[in-house]
């Protein structure tokens, strides 16, 4: 069995994703309520016990809104995060100093028999990072809240097999929104969040550079409830995709992670 990979949730009011092989699971933020979590790994049938590791991206509530109820649930975990995150955030700061696992940008480490390695985010926050996963030549990483691609973050998507990538805002309807002035001009930053064009020409760009013969799966995610629907973001991608003459079904997959609902299973492996 290769990775595994689901959505819990996917927006700008909650996020937290699975990461799980045979008889290890991940949990990627936890910006949603600890039992939404608990539903979802039972929905899957994942023990409560595979779960061996908690990665936590940024301090922003809605990646770690059930931080401390989650720590208790899954008590054999220890819960990574930049110092930055840490200090940044007094739920994490009241952790167990012992649960906790310190990591930076550059890093790579291992849970188990999953390769995780650490990158650098463009956002807002004290020390964000995002993290890639790799196991039996598979590999999956989670692009979100992040302003930029930065060739970081490009190195980690090109030789993946999959990719979640933040598509929160088309331009137009967020500048034309109930935003105030000052949350527009942070969205839009460099240190806010990828648009629909802006994840997507930086999709061209890693898939014109792939080697690896099978299609990437993209699943796009966080998009907002309120400057984005998924048809402007989807839509968006396929005619910026297809204008560089990237086949869907053949070079890409695109499929869209839900702001509520827990996606599907994704498997990378046939033998899984």
């Amino acid at each position: 069995m290769s990775l595994g990979f689901f959505s819990v949730a996917s927006s700008s009011s909650g996020n937290s994703y699975i990461l799980l092989n045979e008889n290890v699971g991940i949990i990627l933020d936890v910006g949603v309520s600890g039992k939404k979590i608990k539903n979802a790994l039972n929905e899957y049938k994942i023990p409560y016990e595979h779960i061996k590791g908690i990665l936590i991206t940024h301090e922003h509530t809605d990646h770690i809104k059930s931080v401390g109820i989650v720590a208790k649930t899954f008590y054999n975990s220890k819960i990574y995060c930049s110092k930055g995150t840490e200090m940044a955030s007094s739920r994490i700061c009241a952790l167990d100093e012992n649960r906790k696992q310190i990591v930076s940008a550059g890093d790579s480490f291992y849970i188990e028999n999953i390769l995780i390695k650490v990158f650098v985010l463009s956002h807002d926050a004290q020390e964000p990072i995002g993290y890639s996963f790799e196991c039996d030549n598979k590999k999956i990483v989670v692009v979100t809240d992040t302003g930029k691609v930065t060739e970081d973050i490009q190195r980690e998507m090109i030789d993946s097999d999959m990719i979640l990538l933040e598509s929160n805002h088309e331009v137009a309807m967020l500048e034309v929104g109930s935003y105030p002035y000052h949350i527009k001009r942070r969205i839009l930053s460099d240190l806010g969040h990828l648009s629909n064009e802006t994840a997507a020409n930086a999709l061209c760009e890693v898939i014109k550079k792939r080697k690896k013969g099978k299609p990437l799966e993209v699943l796009l995610g966080h998009i907002s409830s309120e400057n984005n629907d998924y048809y402007n973001a989807k839509i968006v991608m396929t005619n910026i995709l297809e204008e560089n003459d990237i086949i869907i079904g053949k070079d890409v997959i695109i499929d869209i992670a839900g702001k509520e609902n827990i996606s599907k299973l994704y498997r990378l492996s046939d033998e899984y």
